[in-house]
């Protein structure tokens, strides 16, 4: 089963995502994604690190190329939490290997190696969960490289909303299905 748990910046959707996890029986995993490059990216992953202490997580660090990442086997009859879509597709799109001005087609493959990752990972567990923020909500980007991030965020969000059982949104910290599930 899929779940796409999506929403602005700092509306609840990450806690709603945990939450969801934590109803399940078996193993969860926490794939985290945030490149662990500067100070204030530390900063945050030992924030999250500390948050997700004792909550029953086990954490897997990976930035990208999940399509070629294997969970451990018990992760068959458990969750998985993808935080979040957003940083993997930035990883994707601004990788080492890419160029310096994406492209439009650049975008379009980044959304597509991101989506291809989570269907991989999902094929692989019981439940997968995976955070993405909103990215049609602005106004207009402010470089030609934050407007491909953003065409590539929106193209995976939407790709990744098609192929899941249930959506959340999530404003002001209140989620709200907006696909499938039990009404």
């Amino acid at each position: 089963m899929l779940i796409l748990v999506t929403g602005g910046a700092a509306s609840g959707k990450s806690a709603f995502a945990e939450r969801l996890c934590e109803r399940s029986s078996g193993p969860r995993y926490y794939l985290a994604t945030m490149s662990p490059e500067g100070a204030a990216a530390q900063e945050k992953i030992e924030r999250h690190r500390a948050l997700r202490a004792g909550r029953g997580f086990r954490v897997i660090e990976r930035e990208r190329n999940l399509s070629t990442l294997e969970l451990p086997a018990d992760a068959r009859g458990g969750v998985v939490l993808v935080e979040d879509m957003g940083t993997l597709v930035a990883n994707e799109l601004f990788s080492p290997a890419s160029s310096a001005r994406p492209t439009e087609s650049d975008a379009l493959a980044a959304a597509q190696r991101a989506v291809e990752g989570v269907l991989h990972l999902e094929s692989q567990c019981e439940l997968l969960i995976a955070v993405t923020i909103e990215s049609g909500l602005g106004g207009p980007a402010p470089s030609v490289e934050t407007e491909c991030y953003l065409r590539a965020l929106g193209s995976a969000g939407c790709m990744v909303a098609a192929r899941a059982d249930e959506v959340h949104r999530c404003c002001a910290g209140i989620p709200t299905r907006i696909k499938g599930g039990l009404h």
